[in-house]
């Protein structure tokens, strides 16, 4: 079964596998600024906020790259 899955993600139109490979790279580049607030708050004593904002980012693109995934499978 497991085989039969990625016989199917490797079958897929070029058109849907670029756009989720675009979101896999949007979803990146929020883990990055996330981590770089999380960088900031932890070396400079910043507000709170600047704590907050990056786990916020971080499981926003966690989350966002899961649905990506997930849509590259059910596509």
């Amino acid at each position: 079964m497991i085989k039969k899955i990625f016989k199917e993600i490797e079958s897929m139109d070029d058109r849907v596998v670029r756009l989720v490979n675009y979101g896999f790279l949007v979803s990146f580049a929020i883990a990055i600024a996330g981590a770089i607030m999380l960088l900031s708050y932890s070396t400079y004593k910043l507000k709170y906020d600047f704590y907050k904002g990056g786990i916020l980012l971080i499981k926003a693109s966690t989350t966002f790259a899961a649905e990506c995934f997930a849509s590259r499978i059910y596509i």
